[in-house]
């Protein structure tokens, strides 16, 4: 491209040329502007992230900007070039419609202007959908002049997307054999060329199954461009991002389009394409900035002023076309049509012939889970634009996004059918066959994918992930199938099959909660020997932030182990329990049910109560009003905006769920996923179920929430004062400052009243004003100094005479604890401190520090009259909440084998070796406790385990001998 996208190249003699020519047949009067675009209008919204900001300018650009040597004239092309004119630059058709192609306005009225260059008419008409128009403003520019490389890009991706495949091909390689001959290409043609080559590429296919050389030479050819012709070209480093995108190159592809930004902040398809990659990641926040920047964009806010700036509006009136697209994609990988057809709606209105925008709306159609419709809208493409893919793909990777793999898949095999050499339907096909548990299936898809793309990343990594599966051993059960790394992971795949089988029971049965749903199959459970291993069998990629994840009839799991490359220790009973109530929802609801909702039935069924810190986030969400709506907390799961979001999400449905089985009964949350197995959305299945809107749910959840966190001692009812509340009394009551605050206090209160517009006279009317009324600051610092009084530091005087007061008070109870601890000769608790301790733990029951205190100086026979056996309850109490360690396990192991309770002592132990099953010392405790108990079997596998784990220490083997000797008895 000269002017637009593709850009000018360093000799830009005919640049100058045709802006002279334009200059001389039209006044400046008459020409068409971008400040009056011919967009679509969408309403505003107030809370829509501000537009992005471009990344800081290139110096190398700034230098040339600045260089004495450039004319006038050159700096005006150079500027437009680079995506930094100024309004006055924009002085002739030409370069306003190059300004339009650039920022995206594809629909400006200057590109239809027939004095504009054929080439940027054309290429505009190709975006718009309009491809009869494109070809055939190309066929007459070419009567006209000899083809450029541009020319033939624009031909071959026009046929591309009419599905003309023969014809694009014939055209591509013509036209690129001079360039790729001609080692010494301009700039322009080279990018241009490599741009042809990729499209062509896409149809053909490798040069030879699996080579990587076709792909190398067009990394070479547009290195060549980037590093020895002209390192401000950004063209060149724009189509390295495209081709690293394509590979799943993220990272990579990321840092170029960063680095194209710097030399041109109004590239819209470097802009589309960072959007596009916040969706990919759930990063809707970054997405959502972009559109707002990709709006202003092609509303004609481009040039040398940053629109980030705000200076020119906020982004929220005209839209583009890339803007529309990559919003109704992420409304698509959050399951919700009805938005994402809101924001695709406007792209539709102006771009109706939009190939991209129509192959969206397929995918928007095929969420709602209506085949029919899907089927007559993809009718309606192919006959636009017969035996192109790219609807079909874009239904198929819609639908396997939302789980939906049996639906996928015959789209996916359609689109890979029709474009045979095209590896991205096969590498979505062998992903999804990998979540769905077909790995068999998988391997000779991803095989024949990576034969085609042997350099995308996801699947590189996939394919490697099937043929590591297959290594792998296996236990099985009735209703599962442990897969596993041979070596210390099999000591672990030998107890899992049991505790497995319970939560079965648990989770498909009616009682606790349960989903009262079987799955037609054994669900698979990958026991993944690292975290590594584990990202790449969840996501195709190595980094991922959590340690299972069930992706249907599949869970993976990484080893709860310590070590490098670990996450450490957790209890992985009650992990996979949270998994598999995902595999049960999931299959129950066909996969469609809301992600909150299927995350809050995961954690119900954890069936283990709160822990502290999730009690206090509940607590401060609530009493700040800043628990998430229904629609915030499903976005919250995947792409959170402050750090405890995630969390607040998990607590919170979980939360809603318990109120919902409280309320409506444990049948309702059943009733709900019934009726989105149907299809049908949330909020008309809480009428149909609930009775009552979202909204109204939501209200009445908080007046419940409310009360439960008085229950947890973590707010006080409306009656009991706070802290600040009782200093203040203190204060009032003292001699010295009391008539001062009491006469703040008052005068406040009467301006308060006399202030209120809306608590007027018994007639109904309104009191105004005083006319001396303050506002609250001013209030605070009138009468009694200009600040508020400083209240008093709480004496001991004041808690024992609030105790008395308030006996069952948290905070006070809180309080009083600090300051026994602080009066105390070493700072710690000590025995007389345990009546208090015991009262604070019964005023707020999710506090575990009581319970710890207590259970250290029970331990520590530090309680006269009390034994070591009292501690039992407070540990029973701490280890219920524990996920990551065995100590409260192990020590409860060793309290009930003192007391020769060996059923409890065997409960526990086990539970040690579950949280850490690669420990020792967890192990010979619980073959200890299994052979006091004539376990002889439980002993055995225990044994066993510590053979595989420390296979040089010879007393495990005498021991296991010896046990074997107690089975079969006395000979």
């Amino acid at each position: 491209m000269r002017i637009a996208q593709a850009g000018i190249s360093q000799k830009r003699s005919r640049i100058r040329r045709l802006l002279a020519a334009a200059a001389t047949c039209v006044s400046l009067g008459v020409v068409c502007t971008l400040a009056t675009p011919a967009v679509a209008q969408v309403a505003p919204d107030a809370a829509r992230p501000r537009a992005m900001a471009a990344p800081a300018r290139s110096k190398a650009l700034t230098r040339v900007l600045d260089a004495e040597y450039q004319t006038e004239a050159d700096r005006k092309e150079f500027r437009l070039f680079h995506g930094l004119w100024k309004a006055s630059d924009l002085d002739t058709p030409q370069r306003i419609a190059a300004a339009a192609l650039m920022t995206g306005a594809v629909d400006d009225p200057s590109l239809s202007l027939p004095e504009v260059d054929p080439l940027l008419r054309a290429e505009a008409a190709m975006l718009r959908g309009e491809l009869a128009q494109a070809l055939a403003t190309l066929d007459a520019a070419r009567g006209q002049a000899p083809e450029t490389m541009r020319s033939s890009r624009i031909r071959v991706q026009t046929l591309d997307l009419l599905g003309r495949y023969d014809e694009a091909l014939q055209v591509a390689r013509t036209a690129t054999e001079e360039v790729i001959r001609n080692r010494n290409a301009e700039a322009e043609e080279a990018v241009e060329a490599a741009r042809t080559l990729g499209i062509a590429l896409r149809i053909t296919g490798p040069s030879a199954p699996g080579s990587g050389s076709d792909y190398q030479s067009l990394i070479q050819l547009l290195d060549k461009v980037r590093n020895e012709q002209d390192k401000l070209y950004w063209p060149a480093r724009l189509a390295q991002a495209e081709l690293l995108y394509e590979k799943d190159n993220s990272s990579e592809a990321g840092e170029a389009l960063k680095e194209v930004l710097s030399l041109n902040p109004s590239c819209a398809q470097a802009w589309a394409m960072l959007g596009q990659m916040g969706v990919d990641s759930f990063n809707f926040d970054m997405m959502e900035s972009v559109a707002n920047r990709l709006d202003l964009l092609a509303s004609g806010r481009g040039g040398d002023h940053d629109p980030a700036d705000g200076e020119e509006g906020d982004g929220n009136g005209n839209i583009s076309l890339h803007a529309g697209l990559i919003r109704a994609r992420a409304m698509i990988r959050q399951s919700d049509p009805e938005l994402a057809e809101v924001s695709l709606q406007p792209v539709l209105s102006s771009y109706p012939r939009s190939r991209e925008a129509l192959a969206v709306r397929c995918a928007i159609q095929a969420i709602r889970y209506d085949a029919p419709a899907t089927d007559r809208l993809l009718a309606e493409f192919d006959r636009l634009s017969p035996g192109s893919p790219l609807a079909a793909y874009e239904v198929g990777k819609a639908l396997s996004e939302s789980r939906q793999y049996d639906m996928a898949a015959p789209y996916l095999e359609r689109a890979s059918q029709l474009l045979p050499k095209w590896a991205a339907p096969l590498i979505e096909l062998g992903l999804m066959e990998i979540q769905s548990g077909k790995l068999d299936e998988a391997l000779p898809t991803l095989e024949r994918a990576v034969a085609l793309d042997p350099f995308n990343v996801r699947t590189d990594n996939s394919l490697r992930l099937v043929k590591e599966l297959q290594t792998y051993q296996t236990v099985q059960s009735e209703h599962f199938i442990v897969r596993y790394k041979a070596g210390d992971d099999s000591v672990l795949a030998a107890d899992m099959l049991e505790p497995l089988e319970t939560t079965f029971s648990i989770v498909t049965g009616d009682a606790d909660g349960g989903i009262d749903y079987k799955p037609r199959q054994k669900t698979v459970i990958d026991l993944m020997p690292d975290h590594k291993w584990f990202g790449v069998r969840i996501a195709g990629l190595p980094a991922i932030h959590t340690i299972a994840a069930s992706t249907g009839p599949c869970i993976a799991m990484e080893a709860p182990r310590e070590g490098k490359g670990h996450l450490g220790p957790y209890d992985w009973v009650r992990v996979v329990r949270h998994e598999y109530t995902h595999t049960v929802t999931l299959e129950r609801t066909s996969n469609r049910i809301p992600h909150w909702f299927t995350e809050a039935a995961a954690v119900y069924l954890e069936l283990s109560p709160r822990d502290y810190s999730t009690c206090q986030l509940l607590a401060g969400a609530l009493g700040s009003d800043s628990l998430f709506d229904m629609t915030e907390i499903n976005t919250a799961f995947v792409r959170p905006r402050k750090p405890t979001d995630r969390s607040q999400a998990y607590a919170q449905g979980h939360w809603m769920y318990e109120f919902i089985v409280k309320t409506w009964g444990k049948r309702a949350p059943l009733d709900l996923m019934d009726l989105y197995a149907k299809g049908q959305r949330e909020e008309s299945s809480f009428v149909s179920v609930l009775g009552i809107s979202r909204d109204e749910f939501l209200g009445r959840f908080k007046t419940w929430a409310r009360e439960q966190v008085i229950e947890w001692g973590m707010a006080l009812p409306p009656d009991v004062p706070g802290i600040k509340d009782l200093l203040l009394i203190e204060a009032m009551n003292d001699a010295e400052t009391g008539p001062a605050i009491k006469a703040r206090a008052d005068r406040v209160a009467l301006d308060a009243a006399l202030s209120a517009g809306d608590s007027g006279g018994t007639d109904g009317t309104s009191i105004p004003p005083r006319a001396d009324a303050q506002a609250p600051d001013a209030q605070a610092a009138d009468a009694g100094g200009d600040q508020p009084p400083t209240l008093p530091e709480p004496t001991s005087e004041m808690i024992a005479r609030w105790r008395g007061q308030f006996p069952t008070h948290p905070d006070v109870l809180e309080l009083a604890l600090r300051q026994a601890m602080q009066d105390s000769p070493r700072k710690e608790m000590t025995a007389q401190m345990v009546p208090l301790l015991e009262q604070y733990a019964a005023a707020r029951p999710v506090d575990p520090f009581p319970h710890q205190q207590l259970a250290k100086l029970l331990l520590a026979g530090a309680v006269p009259g009390r034994s070591a056996s009292d501690a039992i309850e407070h540990l029973e109490y701490l280890d219920a909440r524990e996920q990551k360690s065995s100590s409260y396990a192990v020590e409860l192991a060793k309290r009930y084998v003192a007391l020769q309770d060996w059923t409890k002592a065997w409960t526990k132990a086990e539970r040690s070796t579950q949280i850490s099953p690669y420990d020792a010392g967890n192990r010979e405790l619980a073959a200890t406790v299994a052979i006091k108990r004539r376990d002889y079997p439980a002993a055995q596998r225990h044994i066993n385990a510590l053979i595989t784990l420390e296979p040089n220490v010879a007393v495990h083997k005498q021991r296991l001998e010896a046990v074997r000797k107690l089975v079969s008895g006395p000979k």
